[in-house]
């Protein structure tokens, strides 16, 4: 099993560093219910003919801490996150039920624990530190990374 997810979009061209690999330098990527390479320019023109639209929202993030059993592992912070927000990814496919209770769905965005529709708000965080937080105790929990990102920009994708 790899310890990196499957990337869902071959995009951008060039380099295909995955958002997990603590090894690349460049520092976004775009989530749209699976994952893009790194890249470090965005161009939306390029975007759209590579992520088909559909019932997504489309987030263009910034990788800021990889957390690998309870311990961040690698730390790309080097900015001022105040009045920012976050959202975390697994590396790994998580099992989560739908709002009524019946349906169980895999997806790598972790919901906040109090989350009840599995909803793009209740993924946000407002706070780094507890993103940070709970991003450690989810993976000692669950063995695997976890990835606390900054929203650049989230748009739906219909």
């Amino acid at each position: 099993m790899s310890k990196y997810p499957i990337i869902t979009y071959d995009f951008p061209e060039g380099e295909k560093r995955n958002p997990f690999d603590v090894d690349a330098d460049a520092k976004y990527f775009i989530y749209a219910s699976g994952f893009s390479y790194l890249f470090n320019a965005i161009d939306f023109d390029k975007i759209a003919k590579v992520i088909p639209m559909g019932y997504k929202t489309l987030i263009i993030l910034e990788r800021l801490t990889l957390v690998e059993a309870g311990v961040a592992v690698k730390d790309w912070l080097n900015q001022n996150i105040d009045h920012s927000t976050f959202l975390m990814f697994s590396a790994a496919l998580q099992e989560i039920k739908l709002y009524t209770g019946k349906e169980i769905v895999k997806t790598n965005t972790i919901y906040r624990p109090d989350n009840v529709y599995n909803s793009f708000q209740e993924a946000i965080w407002g706070n780094y530190e507890e993103c940070l937080s709970y991003a450690k105790e989810f993976s000692l929990k669950n063995t695997t990374g976890i990835l606390v990102t900054k929203v650049i920009r989230h748009e739906s994708w219909h």
